[in-house]
């Protein structure tokens, strides 16, 4: 029991991401079993984890109740980093709220100011709500610095710098993400990001677009995840198919249907 207790205890934020990683799952079962044994484990704590559960339950659906309850778990372990970051996000993605988001972070960060995860969320939000570019590149760097392997902090800081029109960096970081992605969700992000979206050479563009074809249609989508920056620098870049990007970028995030891409020939012809 005592080694149960210690993997628990170690291992919590990991099993956060794997909680919010099986929503994004396309088979049904799958999703269903991994969920089921991240409720097993959960049936064990006793701390920020029920509440974080707790709250997941009713946040798309019911916001307020979520937040309440969010709220009533943070006064119970107002220590808790991970359910402070956990309340940072939900602030930031489902309510919007930006101030009392960044205030969130801030909190999760001076609780556990080395947490990778932490630092790269922070990241984002300093990138896309105050656009304060160059708080949200210092904190992309802290989160390399505390895991350099961590896919999608270097994903995410690949798509930082070819929306800054920096692209000979953003490639280097896109193959160290290529080579550390272990889901094919973010596999789907660095081809169109980084590859169709952004590469100049036509034959790399297509097979990059061919690759994002095999991945689309066989469900994977890559959710809640903004992909404006990146579309809007590529089309000022000049790519060739700015309408098929934007679209692209819709189904990927799960806003459109997949069949509103087959009137665009070079999607039609990616085989």
């Amino acid at each position: 029991m005592k080694r149960f207790n210690d993997f628990k205890e170690s291992h919590k934020e990991t099993i956060v991401k794997i909680d919010e990683d099986a929503r994004e799952m396309d088979d049904p079962e799958e999703r269903a079993a991994l969920e089921e044994a991240v409720r097993y484990i959960a049936k064990e704590f006793e701390d920020w984890w029920a509440v974080y559960l707790e709250a997941r339950k009713y946040k798309e659906e019911d916001p307020d109740k979520a937040n309440k309850i969010y709220l009533d778990g943070i006064e119970q372990f107002p220590e808790s980093h991970e359910l402070l970051g956990s309340y940072a996000n939900f602030l930031f993605v489902i309510r919007k709220d930006y101030d009392r988001a960044e205030e969130y972070y801030k909190r999760a960060l001076e609780a556990d100011p080395d947490s990778a995860i932490k630092l790269g969320n922070y990241a984002i939000f300093l990138k896309n709500v105050p656009e304060d570019y160059d708080r949200a590149e210092e904190y992309y760097k802290r989160a390399l610095e505390a895991d350099p392997d961590d896919a999608n902090n270097l994903g995410n800081y690949a798509g930082f710098l070819f929306a800054q029109g920096r692209p000979d960096e953003g490639y280097e970081y896109l193959e160290k993400a290529f080579e550390k992605a272990d889901k094919d969700s973010l596999i789907l992000e660095c081809y169109f990001f980084y590859r169709y979206a952004h590469l100049d050479d036509e034959k790399e563009r297509a097979w990059a677009l061919y690759e994002v074809k095999e991945l689309i249609t066989t469900g994977v989508r890559s959710l809640h995840f903004d992909l404006s920056q990146n579309v809007a620098r590529a089309i000022k870049d000049g790519h060739p198919e700015p309408e098929l990007l934007q679209v692209l970028a819709d189904v990927i995030a799960d806003e459109k249907d997949a069949t509103e891409l087959d009137g665009f020939e070079p999607w039609f012809n990616a085989y």
